[in-house]
Parts: C-alpha cells; sequence; structure tokens
C-alpha cells in the first residue's frame, strides 16, 4: 500500500485570489487538572495550547470546550472567561475585551441569577475566529482565564470540578490554521 504525505499542495498556479478558508493544521490539547477561585482577579484554568502557524497571514480558529461550575450560598453571583492570545516570547493580552463594565471586562460572562444555594455544572462552549499579526515561524499561544464577578459569602469558580476526586471532568481546545 502507498502513502503520500505532504505539508501542502498548492496548484502550479497557486492559490486563486480569494481561494482562502482551506485548513493548513489543527492541534488539540486537553486537561483535566482542577482550579478554584474565590477571587476577582483573573487566574488561568489549566486549559492552554500552541500553534505554529506555516503560512503568512492565516487566521486561528478557536474552538474551547471548557467544563466549569458555580458553588454558592449567596444570590446575585457569577463570574468571567475570557481567551487569551501569546505571539512568540511576546505576553498575553486578552482577544476581545467587551462588554465592558465596573468590575468586567469578560468575553463570556456567567451568572446564577438570583438563587441561594446554588451549585451549577455545565460546559461552557466557545468559538472566535483571530487574525494575529505574526511571523511564519512563530508560536502563538491560547489559553483561558476566569474570575468572579464579585466576591461573596462561600462563592466559588471552578474549572474541571472534581468534587468526587473520581472521574474528572475533561476541557478541550482546538486551533486550527486557516488559510486566507
Amino acid at each position: 500500500m502507498s502513502q503520500l504525505k505532504v505539508n501542502s499542495i498548492i496548484p502550479v498556479g497557486g492559490v486563486a485570489s480569494g481561494g482562502g478558508g482551506g485548513i493548513v493544521q489543527t492541534v488539540h490539547t486537553t486537561t483535566q487538572a482542577e482550579v478554584e477561585t474565590s477571587g476577582t482577579t483573573f487566574i488561568d484554568t489549566n486549559l492552554e495550547h500552541s500553534i505554529t502557524p506555516i503560512a503568512a497571514n492565516s487566521k486561528i480558529l478557536i474552538t474551547i470546550s471548557q467544563q466549569l461550575s458555580i458553588n454558592s450560598s449567596d444570590s446575585g453571583n457569577g463570574g468571567g472567561l475570557n481567551i487569551l492570545r501569546k505571539i512568540a516570547s511576546g505576553g498575553f493580552s486578552i482577544i476581545e475585551n467587551s462588554p465592558a463594565n465596573g468590575t468586567g471586562p469578560f468575553l463570556y460572562f456567567i451568572s446564577q441569577g438570583n438563587a441561594t444555594s446554588t451549585n451549577y455544572h455545565w460546559r461552557q462552549n466557545m468559538t472566535h475566529i483571530d487574525t494575529p499579526s505574526y511571523s511564519v515561524g512563530d508560536a502563538i499561544t491560547y489559553k483561558t482565564q476566569m474570575r468572579l464577578y464579585a466576591v461573596g459569602t462561600s462563592l466559588t469558580l471552578r474549572a474541571q470540578n472534581d468534587a468526587a476526586n473520581v472521574n474528572a471532568p475533561t476541557s478541550h481546545i482546538v486551533l486550527q490554521e486557516i488559510s486566507v
């Protein structure tokens, strides 16, 4: 049986103008490591991965499925989740920081409403198309961070909540280089 393995196939005349949109590469990772916070400072959720684009000016499609939970005996509290990007050896920056508010910003805001004594568990699914400015060969790293909207009595936000220390939930991040 024969196999043909290539990085890409481009017609002799090149890709037609406006003929982008193909998936150049896909990378994926998971985490089951629990993280929790009772504060209003952003912390890492342990969900992080890098991609090194092989083409100039590609877009990066980010798909995240993050397991979260809020446990509280207060009412009206919530938390937020952001996606951050780092190019090469630079620092992390928030990709999108709206809506902004007095204690935000959050890319995604999660609230328990006015319920009291809550114990919510859910999967936050996010998709974002990023158009970073990079040089070919630069590693681009993406991660999520979370924090509470306000500090409350017995209020905890968790990622990958492993309350029983068995069968920890898995969070996923998929990064795809998309040609333009």
